[in-house]
């Protein structure tokens, strides 16, 4: 894949209440996954993926990581499975970084980190 820069200048997509769409990309895509919402199903409540899936354009969506239920951030999705183990490589050969920030009105317990 060419190496692509992504900004996030204008959403492009928006599930009512849910996933943002940042950029398109034909072997990926960069969506934002809100706070408090499961990545995955649970139960009857359809999760992050499901929802960014119902989108136009979205019905085929590797994703590449994830994050938890209380994170919110952009989440890679390739769009296809080479793609998908393309980035999966690059994860595990250390060529994509991951980065984090807390932002809290408290500190955090010692188990938080």
């Amino acid at each position: 894949m060419p190496e692509t820069k992504v900004e996030p200048v204008a959403c492009i997509k928006i599930a009512q209440g849910g996933p943002i769409v940042w950029d398109e990309h034909p072997d990926f895509l960069v969506a934002h996954k809100p706070a408090g919402e499961n990545f995955h199903n649970e139960g009857d409540t359809a999760g992050f993926i499901t929802r960014l899936k119902r989108l136009p354009g979205c019905a085929d969506l590797y994703p590449v990581h994830r994050l938890d239920r209380i994170t919110s951030g952009l989440i890679l999705l390739a769009r296809h499975a080479d793609a998908a183990r393309q980035f999966g490589e690059m994860f595990e050969a250390g060529l994509i970084d991951k980065y984090y920030l807390a932002l809290s009105d408290h500190k955090p317990s010692r188990k938080q980190g």
